[in-house]
Formats: structure tokens, C-alpha cells, sequence
């Protein structure tokens, strides 16, 4: 079980990052002339960059490539204001950070929408729609001559002239940088970014707004490069177009994946690598860039997760070791006796005690092009009902369930909960409202730990608290404890405590099913839904799927399930809902389901129909 927040794994050491910027303060001292201390102010104004990268590209999967237009916006905004309104260098890049987040939070909003390559290729065309704007107004940005004559940094009557004296201004906003990167790697929203990084829709049904999550960290990661990108303009004081073209992207691409991608020390590794080893290469003349090549296609073959990911994977081994059950094939261990109720919230009666039903499902159809998936289905669940789903492979029971939850708009018929028409609602807003679900192929965060899978459904309580946790307020960190304690009490009701360290990926099957629920409790539901608990489990885990069902209802939450197994759906459930084709043939008790002469005929079949 796990005692504190510190145990997490996957958290950032406060310490280690100390250290880190004790070796930087002592860097200055020890390099022997001023060219070098040029090279390490780049590299600071790298570190900004990749580490913005890395929170949008490792942590919530988002490929981009136009980070070089943003790092030229900021650059561009802030010289322009020098050049021509001779604004101050402090004035000129909280305004150009401003417009640089604001025209990310724009662009943003349909450009997230896409994935993969998508994705890719709309923010490759960002940035070289910007590189053509710096290009085209020459009349302001001076086109492909250049701006020249920027303001230098100063504080007060004194300006910076030395390349000592922007060493310690740029890594003072690194430090920054880092600083707010590692709060944010270290709260819910690190976790969050994380998890929709690899399931987006499971991190959406436990009540996480992806798309507003992934557009916060774009626009973070935009004004961490445009922040970079004044930097470099005061310090240079000529900037120029063929700095900020998509190689340069490119080259922020490879910091990040070199470094060790999603992982928070990566960037800052790739960043200084890639800004060090060029300069080293420099003595063997012709030779530099083939030796520059050959390195990066070394790291990229043999060290997958970049050169940070040795030192992750060790670190990773040691904390989970004493924390792993002596055999992960075996079965899930037994529940206790008498475990925890889910959640003491779960008990409230729905709509402070009205005896209508739960949810209410009305002539509910569902069309994919020239394919009826559900037709004209109308049923209700009771306050503490256990209700299944039954019907024979593709008789559209997910495709109800998805249409329950949110993930599709039905084509015809309302479903309401508690009364509230939930037509139009996205699957985190039903998350919120009190529908919890799983699915029918497992969706766990196979990167996280079972308890971070399990904490991701405390999301449907008090979503946000992104710049609390940027800042590394005091509530965050409230709110992380109380997650971590949720988790724990919901991985006590499934039997699953001892595992709570153990990355979910290594896992048994039987033990993943498990986890689900125990996510989905944590969302402390008022309706949860299970989409085939049972599929792939042996005799016995079923049996402790069963208790663990009733256990829940006995807690106060409604269950709404489909499952194939009919001693399970026929030893659990109040009442049972037969689909075929879509459509609703029967509903009843499990008695009188079992003697429907259509159910018989298409889904059980008489030698089943005879089991008692």
C-alpha cells in the first residue's frame, strides 16, 4: 500500500532538481572564455524549449512541429516593440508570451482535434505560415534581411554585454522553466497528461476534459518557446527568418526524443546534448557531421526511450521491486472479507429520494452510414438495480453503452439520468454527473502504476487546478493526498492493494479487469457500468466478479452491465434486457428471461435455457 504522495513513482525529485542548478551556477567559473559560455546560454534557451516540447510531445502524446514558428513569434513580437515603440525587453516579452499563447489557444482548438499524423502536419503548417509572416511583412519584421538594432537586456543603467551576464539571466528562466515543468510532472495534471497520452478515451469516461487539457499544455509549451524566443532576441539583437524554419523544429524534435521522450529529465539532456556535441565535433573537420549522424543514430537504435530512459528504468525497477506480488500470472487476490464500502457518496438516493428511475432510456437508435447498430431500444434502471444487458456478438449492446456514456449522439430517442437529458454532453460532463464505466477491451494506462490508473477516476471531482498545480500551491497537493487515499480504499474493495506500485502493464488479465472496476469506482459513481467484466476470466475469478458486483450495489451504486457469461448475469441481476439486431426482444427477471420462447430461440438456446 502506498503510505505518502512522495512514493509515487514517476515523480521529480525537488533535490535533484537543487543539484541541477547548483552545477549550472558553478558552470561560468569553469569554462575558460567566453565562447563556451555562449554555447551554455543556447543551451539554457534550448533546455526552455525542449522541456515545453516534452510536456506536449512525451506527456500527453501531442505531436507538433511548429514549436520554431512559436519560438520565432515570441522573438519577433518582443524585437519589434524594441525596434520600433523602443520598449523595454521586460515589457516586450510578457506581451509577446501573451500573444503567443493567445494565437496557440486559437489554433489549438481545431488542431488538437486531430492525432498522429494529422496532428503533425497541421502544426508543421502553423509554423511555416509563421516563418512566411516573418518573411512578408518586411515592413515591420524587415523580411529576409533581418531585424537589427533590438535592445539589449538591462536592469536599470546597467546592459547586458557579456555572454556571463545572459548565462545567468537565461538559466534563471530555465530554472523557472524546470521548476514549473517538475510541479506540474508531480501533480494530477502530469498523471492526467499521461493517461490521455495513452487512452483518451478512458481518461475521457472518468470525467478528464482532453481537449481542454491538451490545449492548456499547447499553450504552456507555446509560451515556454516564445519566452525562449525573447530571450534569444535580446541577447543576439539581430534576428532574421531562416533562424525559425522547420529544420529547427526538427532539431527540437530530436532533442526531445533523444533525450528521452516523456520523461521529465529527457529534455534537458537532448537539449544540452544536442547543443554541446556539435562544438565538440568541430576538431575533426570534415568528419563532424557524419560523427554528428552517426551519435544520434546510435541513441535512436539502441536506447529507445533516449538517454535519460537508462536511468528512468533502473530508478523504475528499484521502487516497484518490494512493492510487486510474488506472481503476477496467479490470480487476483481475494477481497477481504468485509471491505470498505466504495465511496461514503455513493449511498445519497438519487435526486434526494425520488422513486423514478435512475436512468431512462427512450427509443434510443443508433446509425453508422446505412447500418442500424440500435433500434427503437427503451428501458429504465432503478436506484440500486443491478440491470444486464444480454444479447448474442454485434446485437449493438457497446454501441448502447457508448451512446449511454457519451462517446456517440444517437441518431433518434433521449436518454436522461436523474431526469436530465443527456443529449449533446460530452463523456467527461456524463463522468461528472455520476455515469462511471468500463470497457470491453480493457483500457488501463499500461504506463502508469495501478494506483495512478485508479486515481485518474478521482477526475470527476473538481477537474482543473492547472496553474494551482503549476505553481505548486498548497490545494494541489491537498487534493493529490485525498486522490491517493480514494484510490487506496477502492483497490481495498477489489482485493488489489498489495499490487498498488506495480505499473499496470505487467499486470495479469484477470488482475487489469480488476483495476478498471476499481478505477471506476474511484469515480465514486452513482451508475457505473461494466462492459463484459467477465470476458476472459477463469471460474473463480468470475465468482469473485459476482461478489464484487453485489458488493457494489450493497454500497448504493446502480450497475448496468452486458456480459456473455449467463450464470454471472443470471446469479447477479435483478432484471435482464435481450438485444438482437439492435433491437430490444425481451426484458424481465432472469426467470423470466430464461423462458422466453425469442430469447431461446436467438441468444441462449434450449440446452441453456434448461440450466436452473
Amino acid at each position: 500500500m502506498v503510505d505518502a504522495v512522495g512514493r509515487l513513482p514517476g515523480r521529480v525529485s525537488g533535490r535533484a532538481l537543487l543539484a541541477f542548478l547548483a552545477v549550472v551556477v558553478l558552470v561560468p567559473w569553469l569554462l575558460p572564455n567566453q565562447y563556451l559560455v555562449h554555447v551554455v546560454v543556447l543551451a539554457g534557451l534550448y533546455v526552455i524549449l525542449a522541456v515545453g516540447l516534452n510536456l506536449v510531445m512525451g506527456y500527453a502524446n501531442q505531436v507538433s512541429l511548429g514549436h520554431a514558428g512559436f519560438y520565432g513569434l515570441g522573438a519577433y513580437v518582443s524585437a519589434v516593440l524594441s525596434v520600433r515603440y523602443e520598449l523595454s525587453p521586460w515589457l516586450g516579452m510578457p506581451i509577446a508570451a501573451v500573444a503567443t499563447g493567445a494565437l496557440a489557444y486559437v489554433v489549438g482548438i481545431p488542431t488538437l482535434r486531430l492525432t498522429s499524423y494529422y496532428l503533425g502536419m497541421a502544426t508543421l503548417g502553423i509554423g511555416v505560415v509563421l516563418q512566411l509572416v516573418f518573411v512578408q511583412l518586411h515592413g515591420i519584421t524587415g523580411g529576409s534581411s533581418g531585424l537589427a538594432g533590438i535592445l539589449p537586456w538591462d536592469l536599470g543603467p546597467l546592459r547586458f554585454t557579456t555572454s556571463t551576464q545572459h548565462y545567468w539571466l537565461v538559466w534563471i528562466f530555465a530554472g523557472a522553466a524546470l521548476w514549473v515543468a517538475r510541479n506540474l510532472v508531480n501533480s494530477r495534471v502530469g498523471r492526467v497528461l499521461r493517461a490521455l497520452g495513452e487512452s483518451e478515451a478512458a481518461a475521457e469516461a472518468m470525467g478528464v476534459d482532453t481537449a481542454a487539457e491538451k490545449r492548456r499544455v499547447f499553450v504552456l509549451s507555446a509560451v515556454y518557446a516564445s519566452v525562449a524566443g525573447s530571450l534569444y532576441a535580446h541577447y543576439i539583437t539581430v534576428i532574421s527568418p531562416e533562424i525559425y524554419s522547420f529544420l529547427f523544429s526538427v532539431v527540437l524534435v530530436l532533442m526531445v526524443a533523444i533525450g528521452g521522450i516523456g520523461l521529465y529529465w529527457g529534455a534537458v539532456v537532448g537539449a544540452v546534448l544536442l547543443t554541446v556535441l556539435p562544438e565538440a565535433l568541430r576538431r575533426f573537420g570534415d568528419w563532424e557531421v557524419p560523427l554528428y549522424g552517426l551519435a544520434l543514430i546510435v541513441v535512436i537504435l539502441f536506447l529507445p526511450r533516449g538517454i535519460a530512459g537508462l536511468f528512468a528504468r533502473k530508478s523504475a525497477a528499484a521502487r516497484t521491486a518490494g512493492a510487486r506480488a510474488p506472481d503476477l500470472g496467479a490470480r487476483a487476490p481475494a477481497p477481504a472479507a468485509s471491505p470498505p464500502a466504495p465511496t461514503p457518496a455513493s449511498v445519497r438516493p438519487a435526486g434526494g429520494g425520488n422513486a423514478g428511475p435512475l436512468l431512462e432510456v427512450r427509443g434510443v437508435g443508433k446509425q453508422f452510414g446505412g447500418v442500424r447498430a440500435v433500434r427503437d431500444c427503451s428501458f429504465d434502471v432503478a436506484q440500486g438495480e443491478i440491470k444486464a444487458v444480454i444479447g448474442p456478438n454485434g446485437a449493438g449492446k457497446t454501441t448502447l453503452f457508448n451512446v449511454i456514456t457519451g462517446f456517440y449522439a444517437p441518431t433518434a430517442g433521449v436518454v436522461r439520468f436523474r431526469g436530465r437529458p443527456l443529449a449533446g454532453l460530452p463523456a467527461h460532463r456524463l463522468a461528472r454527473l455520476g455515469l462511471s464505466r468500463t470497457f470491453q477491451n480493457v483500457q488501463l494506462f499500461p504506463g502508469l502504476t495501478v494506483v495512478e490508473n485508479v486515481m485518474i477516476g478521482c477526475e470527476r471531482d473538481a477537474p482543473g487546478g492547472f496553474l494551482g498545480a503549476a505553481l505548486a500551491l498548497p490545494g494541489p497537493r491537498r487534493r493529490m493526498r485525498a486522490d491517493l487515499e480514494r484510490a487506496e480504499r477502492a483497490l481495498a474493495t477489489v482485493g488489489l492493494a498489495s499490487l498498488a506500485l506495480v505499473p499496470a502493464a505487467d499486470l495479469a488479465f484477470g488482475q487489469q479487469k480488476l483495476v478498471e472496476v476499481a478505477r471506476a469506482l474511484a469515480a465514486d459513481p452513482t451508475l457505473l457500468l461494466l462492459d463484459e467484466p467477465a470476458a476472459g476470466l477463469n471460474t473463480l475469478e468470475k465468482v469473485e466478479m459476482m461478489r464484487l458486483i453485489g458488493r457494489v450495489r450493497d454500497g448504493g451504486i446502480s450497475v448496468l452491465l452486458i456480459e456473455h457469461d449467463m450464470r454471472l448475469v443470471m446469479g447477479v441481476s435483478d432484471r435482464v434486457v435481450v438485444l438482437d439486431h439492435g433491437e430490444k426482444i425481451a426484458e424481465g427477471s432472469p426467470a423470466e428471461v430464461r423462458r422466453d420462447p425469442a430469447v431461446i430461440r436467438v441468444y441462449l438456446g434450449e440446452d441453456v435455457a434448461a440450466v436452473a
